[in-house]
């Protein structure tokens, strides 16, 4: 399995382990969960990545919250519970053992055959000493008197008793009851990985645990809320630390991204406005091409439908000398007035065109002046949006003014050019 699959498998596991604590918090599913985490501390150490801060904040907040400390809480006190009644149990055992065999051997060596008197419920029986090896773990005195210790006989006659004396086991001797106290590597999991930036402080001067933390000769208080403020604290002085450490070189990056976003959008608007001023201009050329052309075919169609009509009357020979004086008088006075006509219509062009690209350059130089304060205060917060807001809205008024004057200032031309 790759890295890259490690770490998604790890990545699915911990948010299933991280939903099933939400929905039921067990010891069990605590110590598998701090174990995922470990693995991607370890895995994340290896790259080099500081990504294992975050999931170590992440395990010191899983660690801090109630019902987390409330369940190990609850699994060490089962847990020592459990150990202290089996300690008990056996020691009741071997004296039920022990006191069976005393009250057959009192009964057999006794003159009279009397009955046993039946124990005090509420009396404190204590178990004789044996010189056997096994029993001098009862002996709470090193100096005891080996006369005081009663001899036993074991013969052939009561197989019995050498039975239960060979079945019985000497308890071992109670010990000190002392509930689960995390180790070293549980407190500080990340103790074995050294820090990767040399310029960072030492964290762990600033650890202040207590000294007797993690012996096991202290009694069984958890010191769960002391350490958890310890925990906080030093991951406050990595964050800070790392903070000191990355944020002049994430300022430098920002400050130059953000002049090479200026010059990007200053360049990318004057390419914009060249490429629009150039269509205006070659679509301009474009329609007067069309409209000499169209003229041209004009003059083209009729010079030929006047010939045409001519060869027709020469060849049925008709006398048409009147009605050429009288064309060519209409020729005239019609060839005048086209004249009059290219020369209103050639007017009539210069200035819509005139007109049309003053009005073209006066709009983009609008425009220019507007977008460039625009994208100089852009993304600098709510105030700079609403006064590009009200930028923009100023930019349209002012586009409408120079459209309207231009309009009026052609129609004033066109008047005057009728006029004459």
């Amino acid at each position: 399995m790759s890295l890259k699959d490690q770490s998604l498998d790890l990545a699915t596991k911990m948010i299933e382990k991280e939903h099933e604590l939400e929905r039921f918090c067990n010891p069990k599913t605590i110590h598998e969960l701090i174990s995922i985490y470990s693995q991607f501390i370890e895995y994340y150490s290896l790259k080099h990545d500081s990504k294992y801060l975050d999931i170590q904040n992440r395990m010191h907040k899983m660690l801090t919250k109630p019902e987390v400390l409330s369940a190990l809480k609850s699994e060490n006190s089962s847990s020592a519970s459990s150990k202290k009644s089996s300690k008990v149990s056996q020691p009741s055992k071997s004296s039920k053992v022990l006191k069976s065999s005393q009250n057959k051997r009192i009964i057999k060596n006794s003159p009279k055959k009397t009955p046993a008197p039946e124990p005090n419920k509420h009396q404190i029986h204590t178990l004789p000493e044996v010189s056997t090896p096994e029993f001098n773990a009862f002996s709470s005195d090193p100096q005891a008197n080996p006369d005081n210790i009663p001899n036993f006989s074991l013969n052939s006659e009561v197989p019995q008793l050498d039975d239960e004396l060979q079945d019985l086991q000497a308890p071992e001797p109670p010990k000190s009851i002392v509930n689960h106290l995390p180790i070293k590597s549980e407190i500080n999991p990340f103790s074995n990985f050294s820090n990767k930036s040399p310029n960072l402080e030492n964290p762990s001067e600033n650890d202040h645990i207590p000294p007797h933390f993690g012996t096991k000769d202290k009694d069984d208080m958890p010191y769960a809320k002391e350490i958890m403020m310890m925990r906080r604290q030093k991951s406050d002085i990595t964050r800070k630390n790392i903070g000191k450490h990355f944020l002049p070189q994430v300022n430098g990056d920002k400050n130059s991204r953000s002049l090479k976003i200026m010059i990007d959008r200053h360049v990318l608007n004057n390419k914009n406005t060249a490429n629009k001023a150039a269509a205006e201009l070659k679509s301009q050329e474009s329609a007067l091409e069309r409209r000499l052309a169209s003229r041209q075919k004009i003059k083209l169609s009729k010079s030929m439908s006047f010939m045409s009509t001519k060869s027709a009357m020469d060849n049925f020979k008709c006398d048409l000398s009147e009605l050429y004086i009288e064309n060519d008088v209409d020729l005239k006075s019609n060839t005048v007035e086209n004249e009059q006509c290219e020369k209103f219509e050639k007017k009539l062009e210069e200035i819509m065109e005139k007109n049309f690209a003053e009005r073209a350059l006066k709009i983009a130089e609008i425009k220019h002046k507007y977008e460039s304060q625009m994208s100089e205060i852009e993304g600098m917060g709510d105030v700079m949006q609403m006064l590009i807001q009200q930028m923009k809205v100023n930019m349209k008024g002012e586009i409408d003014g120079v459209v309207g004057e231009y309009d009026k200032k052609r129609k004033e031309l066109i008047d005057k050019l009728k006029a004459e």
